[in-house]
């Protein structure tokens, strides 16, 4: 045995070698190194760097025409909108102060003794990484892709959105997380820290919920010329209106955005009428809005949740919207089975052959036994602590298993009383 092992570690070590060696004949050992950067080259190295091009390099010419092929199918390549972020850890080393002795930070570390303010490192987290994070969950969840057509930007405006459920609870608004419609009834409250002298838009739409047009979106909240991060001091645009995704439709994202104005703008021409309740008058389009006001504004805050139909919707529909409840009803492919064969095989009989009788003969197989097994008349005795335990042995197998599911109440059997 332990020969065998020996051989086994020679033959690994043998094939890592072998590996290795192949690695280094594919990689470019040739190639000049440069330890002095571009001046300590010689004009050979240098000609020699030039003119070494790496394997599947596109031209110029290439990369033009492929970006006029994405451009004549409607796509874009993704562009910063916003402001640039980098996470910097100034911050960080601040909070560690300079006379700190790393010897000592390392053995109470080790020894389970050092105190970490955990406060200040979850602003700093927040502050430095929360904006990068934000972006992450925003192409997770497409919100750049159907927002903007591919374009995105850094959420560097942290936003508190919360909606008032009660005198003493509330439910939040992050990146994603569920809010239900009845939670959702009245405008939330929202805070976020910025100059006093600035103003501000703020947008809440809907890019899941149109009914007729896919690429359109319903706005749900629009305040513009907002002074500094007082809300309520801002022009309302277009009043609130609750999520009403429609029932079978699943979830719908509801985006919060916040845009910084280079000075107070004229909203006249995409003001919707005091208390809208026409869905037509709040169809939108983020991206149309965008660019007729791209030169004055500046997006730099994101939060979105998602919600999904609940019994308050249709009290959208019949008393704010005055229209009929729209339903939807996903239908399924039928299952496929292939062809019937007349010698399946392996394959248990019973179920091969249940795989093709008639939906409706099962359940009304089903049916009988459950009737058979229910009285009006005297109680239901319940199953036998261990129903597997006293299985005839003389029955065939595959009747064996068919009891077995029926005591397991599986498959078929599911629905028989327990």
């Amino acid at each position: 045995m332990a020969a065998a092992m020996n051989v086994g570690r020679v033959t690994l070590n043998l094939i890592k070698t072998i590996r290795i060696t192949s690695i280094r004949n594919i990689m470019p050992h040739n190639r000049p190194k440069i330890y002095g950067g571009w001046d300590a080259m010689t004009r050979e190295e240098r000609k020699r760097l030039i003119e070494e091009v790496p394997e599947n390099t596109k031209s110029f010419e290439e990369i033009m025409k492929e970006e006029q092929k994405n451009q004549s199918k409607g796509e874009r390549l993704p562009v910063n909108i916003g402001v640039d972020h980098r996470p910097s850890r100034t911050l960080l080393r601040q909070m560690i102060p300079a006379e700190t002795n790393k010897e000592e930070l390392e053995r109470n570390a080790r020894n389970r003794k050092l105190k970490i303010p955990l406060g200040e490192l979850r602003d700093y987290a927040n502050l430095e990484y929360g904006p990068y994070l934000d972006k992450i969950m925003a192409e997770h969840y497409g919100i750049f892709r159907d927002l903007f057509e591919n374009a995105y930007f850094y959420p560097v405006v942290n936003m508190r959105i919360a909606y008032q459920y009660d005198e003493e609870l509330v439910t939040p608004v992050y990146t994603g997380n569920v809010v239900p419609p009845s939670d959702a009834k009245v405008e939330p409250i929202i805070e976020y820290e910025v100059e006093d002298d600035t103003l501000w838009t703020l947008v809440l739409t809907n890019p899941d919920g149109h009914l007729t047009d896919n690429d359109s979106e319903y706005l749900h909240w629009m305040i513009g010329n907002i002074p500094g991060s007082d809300v309520s001091k801002g022009e309302v645009l277009c009043n609130y209106l609750q999520p009403f995704p429609p029932r079978g439709t699943g979830y719908h994202r509801h985006v919060f955005l916040l845009f910084k104005q280079d000075g107070k703008l004229d909203y006249t021409s995409i003001k919707r009428p005091d208390s809208c309740t026409s869905l037509k008058d709040r169809t939108f389009k983020m991206a149309d809005f965008y660019a007729s006001y791209e030169d004055h504004l500046v997006p730099m805050g994101l939060s979105f949740f998602q919600s999904e139909y609940d019994d308050s919707v249709r009290n959208i529909y019949h008393n704010v919207l005055d229209m009929k409840e729209p339903s939807f009803e996903y239908v399924h492919q039928p299952f496929y089975h292939p062809p019937q064969a007349m010698y399946p095989g392996k394959q248990p009989f019973d179920r091969y052959y249940d795989r093709y009788r008639d939906k409706k003969e099962l359940g009304e197989e089903v049916m009988r036994l459950k009737l058979a097994m229910i009285s009006p008349f005297e109680p239901y005795k319940p199953k036998i602590k261990y129903p597997l335990a006293h299985l005839d042995g003389n029955k065939p197998s595959w009747l064996r298993r068919k009891e077995e599911l029926m005591y397991r109440r599986q498959e078929q059997f599911r629905d028989l009383p327990k």
